[in-house]
């Protein structure tokens, strides 16, 4: 059996660390409107965000990228908001509070 990572809040440090990037992607999106662009324009700015987040997740696979592109075509406006929202409330703005 693999080692397992640690654990950050009863999750494990994969699991906080994919949390953290979808976080950080529905941020962008609300900065940038994507809840209001046309699907085709919305996939688009949600992959490059994706690619661009990526330098800084590195323990994420490659599933948990495609998984994160569905959580962004997915997310609504309030899950966004919501998601933002508690990480200001925990004060972990622009990462401050990363492992």
């Amino acid at each position: 059996m693999a080692p397992s990572l640690p654990y950050h809040h009863g999750m494990d440090a994969r699991d906080a660390e994919y949390t953290e990037a979808r976080t950080d992607l529905f941020a962008e999106m609300l900065r940038a409107s994507a809840f209001d662009m046309a699907d085709e324009l919305r996939h688009e700015f949600v992959v490059a965000t994706v690619k661009d987040l990526t330098p800084r997740y590195t323990t994420l696979g490659d599933h948990l990228w495609r998984q994160l592109i569905g959580n962004g075509m997915r997310a609504t406006y309030a899950d966004a908001t919501l998601a933002v929202a508690a990480r200001h409330g925990r004060g972990e703005e622009s990462g401050e509070a990363r492992m």
